[in-house]
């Protein structure tokens, strides 16, 4: 049996470009026949198999393969989606509604708005799975039956942190006494980025040693200008925008941090809390979208931005080292539930759905 995975865009070091590879791995493992294509491909560092979605096409008359298709945004190859007459697992990651994307950037805000609107429109497969239940829950809204559906959370790749080195430089000028507070995710507007700011801000006057990474590709022009003019009219010192960074520079950022800290709005997963879990970071977070399905009562959730709070909270779990030990318990414990062999058996008993 021939299994395909269709996705829009491929690039190395992506979440769901990271989870597709995965799955493809264990299929190969399990002894299916496999291919993966998508619309746009950025070949650097990734598998030279990856092909071009135009080249799926010689598969879709069969009614025995399997297809699984990545949706995370607008793509034109939906039609393939819609025509193919293989068996169809449609997995949902999520779009971020558009209008946080109003006025920063017409193109996307176009892509998302279509991407969502298509939704009702996708409901035809053998089962569709959501990298979350908050993800799932969202297509069952849209119209998927909910029978058929299920989760299956994205494959992390922890061997990837274990595999390169710290950056010393780096960790050395920053390990200082300083509470390092952590953001890790594209500095998009449903982020947030000016409620860390907020809330650091706030902390200073709390803790003058104190300062804050926020670790992220920058792509928001404007966006990015009304995040640096507000960082200057509060006259705040120690804000960091890192952007993109490699995966040693990441590895250090989580060793230095002390807090992780999340106002985001909206998440369909939120891979940098599990990578937090990860690396035993403390994490507080905005009780917001998928994020307290991914937390699953660990860390702290907050309901509100009460920015004097928030900074009393971080101040709290920087000093009192039996709380902090409390909550890194706590998400260690739900970090078993993202181990690979649990997604793998997860991933095992869905494709036994589908095809049986």
């Amino acid at each position: 049996m021939k299994v395909h995975q269709l996705n829009s865009t491929l690039v190395f070091g992506d979440a769901i470009t990271n989870h597709t590879l995965e799955i493809d791995k264990v299929l190969r493992k399990w002894g299916f026949d496999t291919h993966i294509f998508a619309k746009s491909i950025d070949y650097k560092n990734l598998p030279a198999s990856i092909d071009l979605d135009k080249h799926y096409k010689k598969y879709m008359q069969s009614e025995e393969d399997l297809l699984i298709y990545h949706y995370s945004v607008y793509c034109e190859n939906i039609n393939l989606y819609k025509d193919t007459n293989n068996l169809k697992i449609f997995e949902y990651h999520n779009i971020t509604p558009q209008k946080y994307f109003q006025g920063y950037d017409e193109n996307i805000w176009s892509i998302c708005k279509q991407g969502r609107e298509e939704l009702r429109g996708l409901t035809a497969c053998t089962l569709s799975m959501g990298d979350s239940e908050y993800n799932r829950q969202e297509l069952i809204k849209n119209g998927f039956r909910e029978d058929t559906s299920d989760v299956l959370p994205i494959f992390l790749h922890y061997d990837d942190y274990e595999s390169v080195e710290l950056n010393y430089n780096l960790y050395e000028k920053f390990d200082d006494g300083f509470v390092n507070i952590l953001f890790v995710g594209r500095i998009a507007p449903n982020k947030k980025i000016e409620d860390l700011i907020k809330a650091l801000y706030f902390y200073k006057k709390i803790n003058t040693r104190s300062r804050l990474f926020i670790v992220g590709a920058r792509f928001l022009d404007y966006y990015d200008k009304e995040l640096n003019d507000f960082v200057n009219a509060l006259g705040i010192k120690d804000v960091y925008f890192t952007n993109k960074v490699s995966l040693s520079d990441l590895k250090t950022y989580y060793e230095l941090a002390d807090i992780f800290l999340c106002m985001s709005e909206h998440e369909g997963f939120c891979v940098p809390l599990v990578e937090s879990m990860y690396f035993k970071i403390p994490i507080i977070a905005y009780n917001s979208t998928a994020i307290p399905h991914t937390l699953e009562k660990s860390g702290i959730l907050i309901n509100q931005k009460k920015y004097i709070e928030i900074a009393e909270l971080m101040n709290l779990i920087a000093e009192d080292e039996k709380l902090k030990s409390r909550i890194i318990a706590g998400q260690n414990k739900r970090l078993h539930y993202f181990d690979r062999d649990n997604v793998e058996k997860k991933l095992k008993t869905i494709i036994e759905r589908a095809v049986s």
